[in-house]
């Protein structure tokens, strides 16, 4: 089973990359409009993202934000966009942190973020780990590819000393 191995824990492996407040418009008689889903406007790289969500006015009862959405560009451009959505989105949790690793699909991707309709403020801070992660999956391949190719050679070796030559 694969296993990641970071440092999580040091705050110098984390890197700010969007902070947003965001309010649902006002529809009269201390009702409002859903807020929109919002783009965040850059192009990711790494895979492992922190998202923070605060709102004053939500219940206390209330533990979901909303859904992160990782989209992908796959080259097919259907009602003027070419980004895809991959699954149907990744929980955030409302007035905590959220650690989210998403699936390497491609070298760059976006997100969104859809709050619920419920939710008349956020406040939104993504950070994206920038320390050293290891796939625990590709360690014992790499010494399982360094073991075997040991034995290998040695096993040639023998084979062109048999003989006697």
């Amino acid at each position: 089973m694969s296993r990641l191995i970071a440092n999580f824990g040091n705050p110098n492996n984390w890197e700010s990359i969007y902070n947003t407040n965001l309010v649902g418009a006002d529809a009269g008689n201390g009702r409002y409009f859903p807020i929109q889903e919002t783009t965040v406007p850059l192009l990711l790289e790494n895979h492992i993202l922190a998202i923070s969500t605060s709102s004053q006015n939500a219940s206390n009862k209330w533990k979901s934000a909303g859904f992160l959405n990782y989209l992908i560009r796959t080259g097919l451009v259907v009602g003027g966009t070419p980004n895809t959505r991959f699954g149907s989105g990744y929980r955030i949790n409302l007035n905590a942190i959220t650690l989210l690793i998403l699936p390497q699909l491609s070298n760059e991707y976006s997100i969104s973020i859809n709050i619920h309709y419920w939710i008349q403020d956020v406040a939104i801070n993504i950070w994206q780990y920038t320390g050293d992660s290891i796939d625990s999956t590709d360690n014992l391949i790499e010494e399982i590819r360094d073991v075997n190719l040991a034995s290998i050679e040695r096993k040639i070796d023998d084979i062109s000393t048999y003989g006697g030559s």
